[in-house]
């Protein structure tokens, strides 16, 4: 599935990944990309600073 919306993907997923111009920059189990993202650009769109 694929999405934009974050409150969908926390409730349904088990894992996510974060992509960026058909790169995937981040993928992870949905609690480590959500409470730990490696890739600043993952935590910042988390934040809601970055909107893709």
């Amino acid at each position: 599935m694929a999405s934009h919306n974050v409150h969908q993907v926390r409730r349904i997923a088990e894992r996510v990944g974060i992509m960026l111009d058909g790169e995937l920059i981040e993928g992870n189990t949905k609690d480590r990309l959500f409470i730990s993202p490696e890739d600043p650009r993952t935590r910042a769109f988390i934040s809601g600073e970055f909107i893709f």
